[in-house]
């Protein structure tokens, strides 16, 4: 089974850029995303619905980048990436 890498993508980074750019999908390529980010870049985050729901996934700690993992808190060091 091919091992999955997690990339350091922070929960407040996140949150602020989804906050002012994500109407456009920015945060989702943050995350890796690639492919939402275009439907959120083209139809303005779902029509803003979807960018509402981005923004409550990242308080409630439920937004996970592309690999599947949880966003880190700023200042956390993810000590499986060493």
């Amino acid at each position: 089974m091919a091992r999955k890498i997690r990339y350091c993508r922070y929960k407040w980074s996140t949150f602020f850029i989804c906050l002012f750019l994500g109407v456009f999908g920015v945060h989702r390529f943050y995350v890796g995303k690639a492919v939402t980010g275009f439907i959120y870049l083209f139809t303005f985050g779902f029509f803003f619905i979807g960018w509402l729901i981005d923004l409550v996934k990242i308080l409630t700690n439920s937004f996970e980048d592309k690999n599947g993992f949880a966003l880190l808190k700023n200042g956390e060091l993810d000590i499986n990436r060493y």
